[in-house]
């Protein structure tokens, strides 16, 4: 199963459509192939890591599983479980992006000075964003930081 979950992440690079129908067919093979609750969460979860989708797609994914369970009337991921998985995946992804960000600026402009390493450290998915798209053009830190 271990197998079939990495290959099917190759042919789905850069297409997230055919990504979320790779994720949708794979957890549905986990609900019919008679696994231990625990070994279905801890693949469910490997799932999730392995094959990331855009919010939207995750959402619409998330959709089918609810309604597949209630058609199956099997439930071995719970709702908090689901909601701790979007939460582990949206930290996951501010990490990433707090260390793209700190890359940038550190290729651009040299070590960063610790006060604002801290501020990149504190801050939320969307204000780094923000930062990382002036970092692409700015002519300094300062310029960088300047609006936030």
């Amino acid at each position: 199963m271990v197998d079939a979950l990495r290959l099917s992440t190759l042919p789905t690079q850069g297409d997230p459509s055919r990504r979320l129908a790779s994720k949708l067919a794979l957890t549905r093979r986990l609900y019919r192939h008679g696994l231990s609750r625990r070994d279905v969460v801890n693949l469910y979860a490997f799932i999730d890591w392995l094959l990331v989708l855009p919010e939207a797609l995750e959402t619409a994914y998330l959709e089918d599983i609810e309604q597949l369970e209630e058609e199956t009337k099997m439930r071995y991921v719970t709702s908090a479980e689901r909601i701790g998985i979007r939460k582990g995946i949206e930290l996951g992804r501010q990490e990433s992006q707090r260390e793209l960000l700190e890359h940038l600026l550190v290729a651009r402009f040299g070590p960063l000075p610790g006060s604002l390493a801290v501020r990149v450290a504190g801050a939320e998915s969307a204000q780094l964003s923000a930062w990382f798209e002036r970092a692409l053009t700015a002519d300094s830190l300062d310029a960088v930081f300047a609006a936030a």
